[in-house]
């Protein structure tokens, strides 16, 4: 093998090696599935709010709020991640009334990398 092959096989394998470390630093949580759904308009009030995400979760960092139309919050429980599925997080909620509520949720993944979102849901009287 002379100098030039070796030269250009180390370079293709050194962009190579680039490519995919900036791919896995580009990984963020994006939430898969939520329930109740972003939007949804539910005859019942539900008992726990369940996020799905993409990557495992650190459970010391990542957190579900639910608050009413005006702010007040809704649930006084911690969020908790499932230690059986680490993509899994949800929230224990109280007995709520017919409105409209707002979910905010915050996800930091076992790598450090910190996503957080919105959505409503809405319980008809």
């Amino acid at each position: 093998m002379n100098y030039f092959s070796f030269k250009r096989i180390f370079t293709i394998a050194a962009a190579t090696l680039l490519a995919s470390l900036a791919q896995l630093s580009w990984a963020h949580a994006v939430l898969q599935k939520s329930s109740p759904a972003s939007n949804a308009v539910l005859s019942a009030a539900p008992k726990e709010i369940r996020t799905a995400f993409n990557e495992a979760l650190e459970a010391a960092f990542s957190t579900i709020t639910v608050s009413d139309d005006i702010g007040k919050m809704v649930a006084t429980a911690k969020s908790n991640v499932d230690p059986a599925d680490p993509k899994a997080m949800s929230l224990a909620l109280p007995p709520m009334t017919a409105g409209r509520y707002h979910v905010k949720w915050t996800a930091v993944t076992v790598d450090g990398h910190r996503t957080h979102g919105t959505y409503t849901f809405s319980v008809r009287k």
